[in-house]
């Protein structure tokens, strides 16, 4: 008898141990579930800035006429700004992550508007392949199109009528768009835009 009550208490003595690890068991999806959602937000809300300031980067590299990536580039400026004001509202725990993502974005979406510099980047790697086909031209070859020159797909390629070479990268009956081998000031071309990257090259857009 003695031992059947021992056998007992000690059964009795580990119920509520077994009852309160039951019951963190059955809690721990339900802690992970709010976890992984108080974890989205501050996660949106950075993401979201920093996807608009790619996008500029890539317009910009990718040759978007000068006129055209600025005024992208306001409205993904707005665009990042307003997401910065609701993730805030939403999610005041991760303000402060929020908006140091969202005021970078717009520094980096105003610093391609005003200096195009990932234009520039992508110029700078394509010189010696400009400069190489821009020889080629002058010496009288026909250049057959499309075809590669550094980063770029030039679709359009020869000698204006005062004798600059052009490297189109885009071409269509409202304009073409590319490099053109000439000094800033001397630019000899129905101009919409034009960015001067130096002394040699300039990126122009006709009208």
């Amino acid at each position: 008898m003695q031992a059947t009550a021992r056998r007992a208490s000690v059964l009795s003595s580990t119920l509520p141990a077994r009852s309160a690890c039951s019951f963190r068991q059955e809690r721990w999806p339900t802690n992970t579930l709010h976890l992984n959602t108080a974890m989205k937000k501050p996660v949106i809300g950075v993401m979201l800035p920093v996807g608009f300031s790619v996008l500029a980067v890539l317009a910009s590299a990718y040759g978007c006429e000068g006129i055209t990536i600025m005024l992208f580039c306001i409205v993904l400026g707005l665009l990042s700004l307003g997401s910065l004001a609701i993730a805030s509202l939403v999610d005041r725990r991760h303000t402060r992550s929020i908006t140091i993502a969202g005021l970078t974005a717009a520094v980096v979406i105003a610093s391609v508007a005003v200096w195009h510099w990932p234009l520039r980047v992508c110029y700078a790697l394509s010189r010696p392949a400009f400069d190489a086909l821009a020889a080629r031209i002058r010496s009288g070859e026909q250049i057959s199109v499309p075809t590669s020159a550094g980063l770029y797909t030039i679709r359009g390629a020869g000698l204006s009528s005062s004798g600059i070479p052009y490297l189109w990268t885009a071409s269509g009956g409202g304009g073409s768009t590319g490099f053109v081998q000439t000094s800033p000031d001397h630019v000899h071309f129905n101009l919409w835009s034009v960015i001067h990257l130096d002394d040699r090259w300039q990126y122009i857009s006709e009208d």
